[in-house]
């Protein structure tokens, strides 16, 4: 190792081999890869750094791309469901206004408030109801 370190063609098979072994070796025994490099001189050691910086970034590029993937699905999801419970509570809403012609504040502040299961009553009970209390009653 330390005759790889002279010159430029070495010092990048030397980077070679040190990638190779911090990419295998058991986890365990990365302190003593990390001192033994340490006693084969400066050379040595700033190639092993640079490639551990490497291998930080690509991993921490990784990452952030995978929390990135990760944030955008869980977005649409959620943008979905917001989009789908809106839907429902509008038709509702226009029902309501329909079949009573009036739809009072304490009613609207309900219906946004409402969790779907509440919304899902609402329109059972719009059906047979005779007044907006008769929808609203819980």
């Amino acid at each position: 190792m330390l005759e790889l370190g002279r010159t430029r063609s070495g010092r990048d098979r030397l980077a070679t081999l040190i990638t190779y072994m911090l990419q295998v070796i058991d986890p365990m025994n990365l302190g003593r890869l990390r001192a033994k490099l340490r006693t084969l001189g400066s050379r040595t050691e700033e190639v092993a750094m640079t490639i551990a910086e490497q291998l930080h970034q690509e991993g921490f590029k990784e990452g952030r791309e995978e929390g990135i993937k990760k944030g955008i699905k869980k977005g649409i999801k959620k943008g979905r469901e917001d989009g789908i419970k809106k839907g429902r509570l509008d038709t509702l809403r226009s029902l309501l206004v329909f079949k009573f012609q009036t739809l009072g504040p304490a009613y609207e502040a309900r219906l946004k408030t409402a969790t779907p299961e509440a919304i899902d009553r609402y329109f059972q009970r719009l059906l047979t109801a005779d007044s907006l209390a008769a929808v609203f009653a819980d």
